[in-house]
């Protein structure tokens, strides 16, 4: 069992390091997909409002 997790834990720790290094290499696409993030949240934020009021 704990070489299951000690393995699973291994692969996030890899998955990880490819996320940062993807994010390194490319800057641009991350401020895009925050900016889409960004907006989404806004939108959802501004229906809320209204669903309210």
């Amino acid at each position: 069992m704990r070489q299951n997790v000690t393995a699973l834990n291994q692969g996030q720790q890899n998955s990880l390091s490819n996320h940062r290094q993807f994010a390194y290499q490319h800057p641009q696409h991350i401020k895009h997909l925050l900016d889409l993030l960004t907006n989404q949240l806004c939108q959802i934020a501004v229906g809320q409002e209204r669903a309210i009021s």
